[in-house]
């Protein structure tokens, strides 16, 4: 458990740190779970995308140690265990809101599904994973997330695009080369 509380320390003081770097005020509301930022120099766009790739880094974390230490490397933890509601009441106490067992089981599954940090796309919120995490082909996931990129969708248009399952019907269409990962 200790572990975990560092790893958190750790990205959130990341995280500011960010946001001081690129010339932006910035204060996390625990109240909210929102990172509110004022413009110090005409760059809060940009620390915000900072910020938003520091945040996909800060849930990631977590759930790394959730598989890779509590779980000993297993998808899943031993039956009967209750880790993640276990973890989620520590956490929570220690750091607020945001800490239910429902966003741990996202942030081991964001890790599961993209162990490599490398194969993340920065340009992508929180919210981008999310919604990526309920596709289960692999293929169409990566075409979602190269789509959401290259069109600049935001997540709510990535939701509507999976939930009308744009890319299955890009298949079933014949656009091969459309639906090219």
């Amino acid at each position: 458990m200790l572990g975990l509380r560092v790893v958190w320390s750790f990205a959130i003081k990341n995280i500011a740190a960010c946001a001081l770097l690129t010339g932006v005020m910035a204060t996390f509301n625990a109240q909210a779970d929102v990172w509110v930022h004022e413009d110090a120099n005409g760059v809060a766009h940009f620390a915000s995308e900072r910020i938003d790739d520091r945040y996909v880094l800060f849930y990631r974390s977590p759930g790394h140690h959730i598989v890779e230490f509590e779980q000993a490397g297993e998808a899943r933890a031993t039956y009967g265990k209750k880790l993640l509601p276990r973890l989620a009441d520590i956490l929570s106490r220690e750091f607020g809101k945001g800490f239910d067992d429902r966003n741990l089981r996202n942030m081991r599954a964001f890790y599961l599904t993209f162990p490599i940090w490398n194969a993340v796309r920065t340009e992508l919120s929180w919210t981008h994973y999310r919604n990526l995490l309920r596709v289960s082909n692999p293929q169409a996931r990566q075409w979602y997330m190269n789509e959401a990129t290259t069109q600049n969708w935001s997540s709510r248009a990535l939701d509507r695009q999976i939930d009308t399952l744009y890319y299955e019907r890009l298949l079933l269409s014949g656009d091969k080369v459309r639906a090219k990962v």
